[in-house]
C-alpha cells in the first residue's frame, strides 16, 4: 500500500506529528515512487519515525489563515492555497522562510537529506530527531528523505518540481550546478517555476563562492561592531537575526515573483543573498553621511 506522508505539525506543547512515509505521493496522487530506505541507496526515499506510529497516521490538515473570516463568517483559507513549495533548505534561513509561506497556506514539501536537517538534533527535545529549533522552523509542511546526489533522487526532485510553484534553497549556487538542480535545469521541466536561491554573498561578488552562517554576516555587515557603541566591544545579536532578515526577505521575494507571475505567466529566478540584504538592512540609518557625493 501508498503511506501518506504526514503533516509535520508542531502543536502548542512543542510536539509534531513525525514523517512515516516509505513512498512519496505528492505530485498528483497517481505515481509513487517505491521507498528504497537509507544506507547506500540510490533514491533514498526512507521511513523516519521518532514518534509512536498511532500519531503518524493523523489526518492530513490544511491551515485556516488565523483571524481571517470571509464575507459569510466562515474562516478562510490562507492566501497561499493552492500554491506549491519545494524546498531543499536546512538550519534557519530557509526554513524560517518556506514556514511563513506554509502558514501562509502553501503546500510545501521540504526535501531532506539522509541524515535529516541538522536542526533536528540541536537543542531541547522531547522526541529524537524532532528538536525545538526544527520545530520551530518547519510547521505545516510535509518532509521526505532524497540523497540528491544520487540520479534517481534528482529525477523524483524534477519530477517534484514539474506540478510545484516555487522552489526555495539555500546551498552555495556552485553546489546547485553540480547537483544539475540549478534554475536552467528546473526551468526546463517547468517553465513558470519561480527558482529562489539564498546564498551568503551575491553570486556574481568576490566572495559569491562561499558559504556563511548567521554569526559571520553579522559581523561582515557591520551589526557586531554597532554593538560596541553601548557595550564597549563588538558582540554578536543573541538572535540568529541576519537568517531571519534573510528569509522575510525570501518570502517577499517569492510572493512578489508569484504576483508578477500571476499577471505575465512567467517565472523567474530570484537572488537574495545575507551579506547585501544585512549591509542594506543596516545602512538604511547608518550611512547616514556617506549618502552623498562627496560624503557630508
Amino acid at each position: 500500500d501508498v503511506a501518506d506522508l504526514e503533516v509535520l505539525e508542531a502543536a502548542a506543547e512543542g510536539f509534531a506529528i513525525p514523517l512515516d512515509a516509505e513512498v512519496l505521493d505528492v505530485l498528483d496522487h497517481r505515481t509513487p515512487w517505491t521507498g528504497c530506505g537509507f544506507a547506500g541507496q540510490a533514491a533514498c526515499i526512507a521511513a523516519r519515525n521518532p514518534v509512536d506510529n498511532a500519531l503518524a497516521r493523523a489526518e492530513k490538515r490544511r491551515l485556516v489563515w488565523p483571524g481571517r473570516r470571509g464575507t459569510e463568517g466562515r474562516e478562510m483559507a490562507g492566501p497561499l492555497e493552492g500554491v506549491r513549495v519545494v524546498e531543499l533548505t536546512s538550519v534557519v534561513l530557509g526554513p524560517w522562510a518556506c514556514q511563513i509561506l506554509a502558514d501562509m497556506g502553501a503546500d510545501v514539501v521540504k526535501i531532506e537529506a539522509p541524515a535529516g536537517d541538522s536542526n533536528r538534533q540541536l537543542g531541547a527535545f522531547r522526541h529524537p530527531g524532532m528538536a525545538a529549533l526544527y520545530l520551530t522552523c518547519n510547521r505545516n509542511k510535509r518532509s521526505i528523505v532524497l540523497d540528491v546526489k544520487q540520479p534517481e533522487a534528482k529525477q523524483a526532485v524534477l519530477d517534484l518540481v514539474k506540478n510545484a510553484d516555487v522552489f526555495v534553497h539555500n546551498n552555495r549556487p556552485q553546489v546547485m550546478t553540480k547537483l544539475g538542480l540549478d534554475y536552467e535545469a528546473l526551468r526546463a521541466v517547468n517553465p513558470r517555476i519561480i527558482y529562489c536561491g539564498s546564498y551568503g554573498y551575491a553570486r556574481k561578488g568576490p566572495y559569491g563562492a562561499k558559504g556563511a552562517l548567521d554569526d559571520s554576516i553579522q559581523s561582515i555587515s557591520g551589526i557586531a561592531m554597532l554593538n560596541k557603541l553601548v557595550l564597549g566591544e563588538p558582540r554578536y545579536l543573541p538572535t540568529v537575526v541576519a537568517d531571519k532578515t534573510t528569509a522575510i526577505t525570501v518570502v517577499y521575494g517569492v510572493l512578489a515573483a508569484l504576483y508578477h507571475r500571476e499577471r505575465t505567466g512567467q517565472g523567474q529566478e530570484i537572488e537574495v543573498p545575507m551579506f547585501e540584504t544585512m549591509v542594506s538592512f543596516v545602512m538604511a540609518e547608518h550611512l547616514w553621511g556617506m549618502t552623498f557625493e562627496p560624503p557630508l
